[in-house]
């Protein structure tokens, strides 16, 4: 197996991944390859032992969160694992749209995966077509259908894009609030391949062969379309800390919240927030989300001001409003609005809009950028 440089980045820290793959596919200090298959088959079979095999813990854990994301997204939600499936994690499909026309039927779904192996997960968005076409059948086939279904993935959405956005968001949003310390593993990631890994992850489809994906997901789907998206989208979560700058930030948090008091169990947006990600929106207004600077933390527990402290500089009585789900600084002259697309106990993403008015009377506007806070405790 390769060594865990293959997940150094500059800014990212990946390598518990290496130490979780490590830990369930390999045996410590074996050189005996039978050896190591044995081992991996036994970590990996307490883990589904523990989380597929045992029916309470099953019911417990994963039909709970089941009918908990079906509950709070408001839509139906198919789990695509069975107790027949030896795959370390709980997967499901969300339905977002269905068309057909003849004998084509266009599909779009968004699919989750949630490890056992640690507390990682995906998603990511299937455009799949798939056509009915006759064929000739054997004799001895007399009386069965001739229809046979051919399936073609057209395109994998890595991030929240376009139509499937919202739902992205919030179905993230919602995992995160269910296990509040998981990380999302972006699909770069999931696409790197760890020489060794399909002795224990027979694989249907060759893309996902020895792939992070495939040890710490699943195996038999197919992966292999063209992708939309942030390919790096979730790399937030996996920022390499730097000592100075969390010295920094926790002596702005004593001072912003010093004469703060928050209730914790209440789900308002009226808190301390930080800044974690900032996704880059197709616009049509280009460049112009470059010129404008943000704020690292955010603090609107005074229901009328705002406070926000970017690069150590604090700027307090910032008048603004809350109406119709948007944050409005009222300076800006409803020029730049925080839509509000999701609201939890800890996580809040915005969404700026941008609207411009130009000299001879017409507006720009679009939204140019989606943020990612989190709740400072």
């Amino acid at each position: 197996m390769r060594s865990k440089s293959i997940f150094q980045y500059t800014n990212a820290d990946f390598d518990v991944l290496y130490e979780v793959i490590h830990k369930y596919y390999l045996s410590a200090g074996s050189e005996n390859d039978a050896d190591q298959d044995e081992t991996a088959s036994n970590n990996i079979g307490d883990v589904l032992e523990d989380n597929f095999f045992n029916p309470k813990h099953y019911k417990e854990r994963w039909h709970s969160f089941k009918l908990y994301l079906k509950a709070e997204l408001k839509k139906p939600v198919r789990s695509v694992t069975g107790f027949n499936e030896l795959y370390p994690c709980f997967s499901g499909v969300i339905p977002v749209k269905e068309v057909k026309h003849n004998s084509l039927t266009h599909s779009k779904e968004l699919y989750f995966h949630i490890s056992f192996l640690g507390p990682y997960f995906t998603i990511y968005g299937i455009d799949q077509t798939v056509v009915q076409l006759s064929e000739d059948l054997p004799y001895y086939h007399v009386g069965q259908s001739n229809v046979i279904p051919y399936t073609a993935t057209n395109a994998i959405t890595v991030s929240p894009h376009q139509e499937y956005k919202l739902l992205f968001s919030q179905l993230e949003s919602k995992i995160r609030a269910y296990f509040p310390n998981i990380r999302f593993i972006p699909f770069e990631i999931n696409m790197i391949k760890i020489q060794g890994l399909s002795r224990h992850t027979p694989d249907i489809d060759g893309k996902l062969q020895d792939t992070v994906f495939s040890a710490l997901f699943r195996s038999d789907l197919s992966l292999d379309g063209m992708t939309r998206g942030e390919k790096k989208y979730g790399f937030i979560d996996w920022t390499k800390k730097n000592e100075a700058e969390d010295s920094r930030n926790q002596l702005m948090k004593a001072a912003i919240l010093i004469n703060t008091t928050i209730n914790e169990s209440e789900i308002s947006v009226h808190k301390v927030w930080q800044l974690a990600e900032v996704t880059i929106l197709p616009s049509t207004l280009g460049n112009l989300m470059l010129n404008i600077e943000l704020f690292e933390i955010l603090d609107l527990t005074n229901k009328n001001e705002a406070t926000m402290i970017n690069n150590g500089n604090v700027e307090t009585g910032i008048a603004y409003t809350i109406e119709n789900n948007e944050f409005v600084i009222k300076s800006f002259h409803n020029q730049l609005v925080f839509k509000i697309e999701t609201l939890t106990l800890t996580e809040l993403i915005l969404t700026l809009h941008l609207n411009i008015l130009q000299d001879e009377g017409k507006n720009l506007k679009d939204d140019v950028a989606r943020l990612r806070l989190i709740k400072m405790s």
